[in-house]
């Protein structure tokens, strides 16, 4: 595999968020581009990404193969680079030549592949009970008002006209409930069904949020009693969907 990546800094953002979840990851490539699909250790976390060649500068994958790596040490390499820095990769039969390309010196890397044995999964079509077009922008602004406030599990509850963020803290007794008009400014439907609410664990919400470093194309949506979604459209056909299992218990948010 070889391929030129226009921004070296878009794609750290892109690893770096995968990385709060999964360290070890397998990245297979295709001729219709790169796919990534991990779970957490107690499967309550599922990554499905997908690159379409028309994210790279360049791409070639003549044959299917797999790149087991540690994201801890890729990202190492890869935060040297700027956003306007391109970035080159290719393999070998046992590493990744890393080449970060700014106007005036390449700065090159060979990282070793890992062998990573995991079964290939996908996320079948879900129809969702309700589906939210949201601006990162509201993201960090709940990050702040409720999940640091509480530092507690957050419901969210989709109602016709509003949409509510509601967290309580039984040890200090701190509760908070923001409700957003729907639709409003870079924020609305795109499908409403009958929707349930829906608890996660406030450390989960706390990275799951940071999809707004990925993106300013975000999702979120869940059908009932099944993993909320948090998606980022990288391009018109390059797609991260990170999936969360509802809270049922403190335990989950440890995952």
């Amino acid at each position: 595999m070889k391929c030129i990546i226009p921004s070296a800094k878009a794609f750290y953002k892109l690893l770096n968020f995968i990385a709060q979840f999964e360290t070890n990851v397998k990245i297979t490539c295709q001729k219709a581009g790169m796919s990534v699909f991990c779970m957490s250790a107690c499967h309550s976390v599922f990554i499905d990404l997908k690159i379409d060649p028309s994210y790279y500068t360049k791409y070639q994958c003549e044959e299917e193969e797999e790149i087991g790596i540690n994201l801890a040490v890729f990202l190492a390499a890869l935060k040297n680079g700027g956003q306007k820095d391109e970035l080159a990769l290719s393999t070998s039969q046992d590493h990744v030549d890393m080449d970060i390309i700014s106007e005036s010196e390449v700065t090159k890397y060979t990282i070793k592949m890992m062998t990573i044995d995991n079964e290939r999964m996908e996320i079948p079509i879900i129809e969702e009970d309700v589906t939210i077009d949201i601006a990162p922008s509201y993201l960090k602004k709940w990050k702040s008002k409720v999940i640091d406030f509480t530092k507690a599990s957050v419901k969210i509850t989709p109602k016709d006209l509003e949409l509510h963020l509601e967290s309580s803290d039984d040890v200090s007794n701190g509760k908070v409930r923001v409700v957003q008009n729907m639709p409003s400014d870079n924020i609305s439907y795109d499908h409403f069904g009958a929707p349930q609410s829906v608890t996660v664990g406030n450390k989960m919400l706390s990275k799951a949020f940071n999809v707004g470093d990925v993106s300013d194309t975000v999702q979120i949506g869940w059908k009932n009693e099944m993993p909320i979604r948090f998606g980022a459209k990288i391009t018109e056909y390059s797609l991260l969907n990170l999936y969360i299992a509802p809270m049922i218990c403190d335990e989950m948010d440890e995952d």
